[in-house]
């Protein structure tokens, strides 16, 4: 798999981290490193879909979720936003908050 549109996504293990949601923003602690992390509209959103889905998402999949007229868009608006996606996605992974799940 190249394209991370590919993957599917979920977030790490539960007794990885520890995470709360406060007036809509999520707050999350890695617990191996002690990092805590405030995350922003977007971030917040897309983790707390990656955290309650009953399956690992692919950013299609998460876009439809977040964005619920996104298949009323454009072939370019879909590319965008699954683009700005996987930014975030690789952005979560980075801070050990989410990752790709096993084929």
């Amino acid at each position: 798999m190249n394209s991370t549109t590919e993957r599917r996504w979920t977030t790490a293990a539960a007794d990885e981290i520890d995470w709360r949601v406060w007036d809509g923003d999520v707050v999350a602690r890695v617990v191996l490193s002690g990092s805590t992390y405030l995350l922003g509209e977007t971030a917040s959103a897309a983790f707390t879909q990656l955290s309650t889905a009953d399956r690992p998402l692919s950013v299609e999949e998460l876009a439809e979720r977040l964005f619920a007229d996104v298949r009323d868009k454009s072939e370019q608006t879909r590319h965008e936003t699954s683009r700005a996606l996987e930014a975030l996605l690789a952005d979560l992974h980075s801070l050990n908050l989410a990752r790709p799940s096993a084929p």
